[in-house]
């Protein structure tokens, strides 16, 4: 069952609804934050909606690059599934 959870992202309060523990939002708002912060710290004159939008793009790119690592992985784990089929078959 959802609930309507309030966070705060760059000292905006907004309120919103999710299926997930109020701990799980609290800590997704947390990791917004910090990477918005991240983007600030770096470029300082920077405008909020400019640091919130390159945030979601390094965002993005962790989240491409680490299903491509995932990826990678499944297939060796695959090939490494098919070697050990192939060794209880053959003995």
């Amino acid at each position: 069952m959802s609930q309507v959870h309030t966070i705060t992202l760059l000292n905006q309060k907004l309120s919103l609804r999710s299926e997930h523990k109020e701990e799980h939002v609290q800590a997704i708002s947390s990791f917004v934050n910090q990477k918005i912060q991240e983007v600030m710290d770096k470029l300082h004159n920077v405008s909020s909606l400019n640091a919130a939008l390159m945030a979601c793009l390094n965002m993005a790119d962790e989240l491409f690059q680490q299903k491509e690592v995932d990826a990678q992985m499944r297939e060796k784990v695959s090939k490494i599934i098919e070697k050990i089929e192939h060794h209880l078959t053959n003995e």
